[in-house]
């Protein structure tokens, strides 16, 4: 779950009563839920072994499980790029965009809190934003890198469309 009033210091993201309504659409006991989120702990300590040290997530008496800074998502990638933009930046970001968010999953959530949308917006405004600085610079290869990851978000788009017809036909002009 990807849901931030970035005026405050807690997402959803941070929220059990989150978490658990991702992941189940009926209501779980507790103890299967704790057993999930120290599996999770388990794993991340297993993925990272050399972070021995790292609280993953802090045990709460409350409704929050909050994950380490060190816990990033290609969201997350997606926003610290589009906050400071540079065209590397933009271009590592969307490198990682492979589909619709949340792509092959039923899940619910992610379309009834608009996640899903929010993301996609997320990713829109980086493609434009690089497909402008391409312009600018004339690097034809990162206009092609922004035009892929926005087609593949928004497969069909009218707008991406022209411009990757437009980007084929100066190319092929360049060469000739």
């Amino acid at each position: 779950i990807y849901q931030c009033d970035w005026s405050s210091d807690v997402c959803s993201s941070d929220l059990r009563s989150a978490a658990r309504t991702s992941m189940w659409d009926i209501d779980v006991a507790g103890s299967t839920f704790s057993t999930i989120v120290s599996d999770m702990r388990r794993a991340m300590r297993q993925m990272s072994p050399s972070t021995v040290d790292v609280e993953w997530s802090p045990a709460t008496h409350s409704d929050l499980l909050p994950l380490s800074s060190l816990v990033v998502t290609d969201v997350d990638l997606l926003h610290e790029a589009l906050r400071d933009p540079t065209v590397p930046g933009l271009v590592n970001a969307l490198r990682v965009v492979r589909d619709m968010p949340f792509a092959g999953t039923s899940y619910l959530w992610a379309d009834l809190d608009g996640s899903t949308t929010r993301i996609v917006i997320a990713v829109m405004k980086a493609v434009w934003l690089l497909l402008d600085m391409a312009s600018e610079s004339g690097d034809a290869s990162v206009a092609g890198e922004a035009i892929a990851a926005g087609l593949r978000v928004m497969p069909g788009d009218p707008e991406l469309l022209a411009r990757q017809k437009s980007l084929i036909t100066t190319c092929r002009h360049e060469r000739h």
